[in-house]
């Protein structure tokens, strides 16, 4: 029973003692057994479909790749600087205190907000039953 243990580790790919796989090889039935062994693996492994694997070698991005990202940087920068360009020169634009549109502003921003609406429900909460109260904030 030996021999064939080290016959099965020879084909699983462990390392094995030389001396001790001579003598499982030098009986006819280690023999048949080796024989017996690599045919069932074969024929396992035949029938086990292996997954494709996606091809993971790393591909150089082309020059054309590089120059569209570029550009694509430089639109997206330009487009911020743009806009903060824009804004800027709308707050210097803006008309000084005291004006008509200045006023305008104003007035609409000291407008009061409109009424919340009514509540669909309404929680209570009662002291000592929904919660307790602590002193000093533990």
């Amino acid at each position: 029973m030996e021999d064939l243990e080290v016959i099965d580790a020879l084909i699983d790919g462990e390392w094995v003692d030389p001396g001790a796989l001579r003598i499982a090889l030098a009986a006819p039935a280690g023999r048949e057994y080796l024989i017996d062994a690599l045919t069932l693996r074969e024929g396992v492994s035949a029938r086990i479909e292996t997954p494709a694997i996606p091809d993971q070698r790393v591909r150089a991005a082309s020059p054309r790749k590089w120059l569209t990202l570029a550009a694509a940087v430089t639109v997206a920068v330009g487009a911020a600087l743009g806009g903060y360009a824009a804004g800027s020169r709308q707050a210097a634009s803006s008309p000084p205190a005291g004006t008509e549109a200045a006023s305008a502003n104003a007035a609409s921003a000291a407008m009061p907000p409109a009424p919340a609406p009514s509540p669909t429900h309404v929680i209570r909460l009662e002291p000592g039953i929904d919660w307790q109260e602590a002193a000093g904030g533990d």
